[in-house]
């Protein structure tokens, strides 16, 4: 007797406003954002769904960003996920977040601030040495 167990994991791609994401297990990631920049705050939720991740190359070279929020709920912001945002002077992360990943914020030559005290120290000297 042979017994197959399916479930419900599958990716799904979908848009919603300034932002293109996917859903894996009912958790949103963010994959594209198209929107003209200035002051963004991230929705928690896209599409009815938390959105728990920005993805790799999400915000990449939007030269127009100046700031963002990261809503709570948050837990991951992916490999040069801001990479080359010239004009981001801020960013607010929530109290959650627990990964940020290499060259997450490379080339954003107008941030001044360090991460949040409680990443790694390699992480934390990594993004000031990168800006």
């Amino acid at each position: 007797m042979v017994i197959m167990l399916c479930c419900n994991n599958q990716v799904q791609a979908a848009q919603d406003g300034d932002y293109t994401y996917t859903v894996t297990n009912d958790k949103a990631t963010i994959t594209k954002y198209t929107g003209a920049g200035g002051v963004v705050t991230i929705p928690s939720t896209l599409g009815g769904v938390s959105v728990i991740s920005i993805g790799n190359w999400a915000f990449y070279v939007c030269h127009s960003l100046t700031s963002v929020s990261l809503p709570e709920g948050l837990t991951n912001i992916g490999e040069n996920a801001f990479n080359g945002c010239s004009s981001l002077t801020s960013v607010c992360f929530p109290q959650g977040l627990t990964t940020i990943s290499n060259e997450a914020f490379s080339y954003c030559t107008s941030l001044k601030r360090k991460l949040p005290t409680r990443f790694n120290k390699y992480r934390h000297l990594y993004f000031c040495l990168m800006l």
